[in-house]
């Protein structure tokens, strides 16, 4: 241990005031009492992305395909089982190739790598995997960003309340990895939600 640390946040806007502040924070908690090193920042897309993810010879991952966890902005998990789904895919591609003799060498065709179907299945596999979370996470966020700072202030304030954090990680299929369906369960079904209405 050497004594550093890494501090950061996610924000819609005005990233490095908003840094600065909470840096700010940290310190008079006691929490920071060094100098701070270097501040790098990047945009998260934040999208549904409806093209395809996989065609011919061509597979994108991670954010450039929209697998960004909405909830929380994360993708690592989301993004190695992407990857792992990636791989599989490639690696049924090259299975396809048919050796060719040349010269008493063997060579490689590559016909199927280019073939628009070629890669189609990970794009269907990955969707099938996330689709509904994606699509339920970025419903929960939309309705999150709506919510201003008093409304947030309530809603931390009920679910405190009512226990309801507790009462989450009683459940069997609780997953830090699969928040979709658990917020869906926590929030709305709980009626947590008409407690924070202006």
């Amino acid at each position: 241990m050497d004594g550093r640390g890494l501090a950061g946040l996610v924000t819609r806007d005005h990233s490095a005031k908003k840094l600065s502040a909470f840096v700010a924070s940290l310190r008079a908690s006691g929490k920071v009492t060094g100098t701070v090193g270097e501040v790098t920042g990047k945009l998260v897309p934040m999208a549904v992305r409806h093209g395809r993810t996989g065609i011919g010879n061509i597979i994108l991952l991670g954010e450039a395909a929209g697998q960004v966890k909405p909830t929380t902005v994360g993708g690592l998990h989301s993004g190695f089982l992407c990857a792992g789904i990636a791989a599989e895919t490639i690696e049924s591609s090259f299975r396809r190739f048919r050796p060719e003799k040349s010269g008493g060498e063997g060579r490689l065709s590559s016909v199927a790598s280019t073939h628009p179907v070629t890669l189609a299945s990970y794009d269907r596999r990955w969707r099938s995997q996330f689709g509904r979370e994606f699509s339920l996470g970025y419903s929960l966020r939309r309705y999150y960003d709506s919510l201003n700072a008093k409304q947030l202030g309530r809603l931390f304030e009920a679910v405190a309340e009512h226990r309801l954090h507790e009462r989450a990680l009683g459940w069997k299929d609780f997953s830090f990895d699969w928040h979709g369906a658990p917020l869906r369960r926590l929030l709305v079904r709980s009626g947590i939600l008409r407690t924070i209405s202006p």
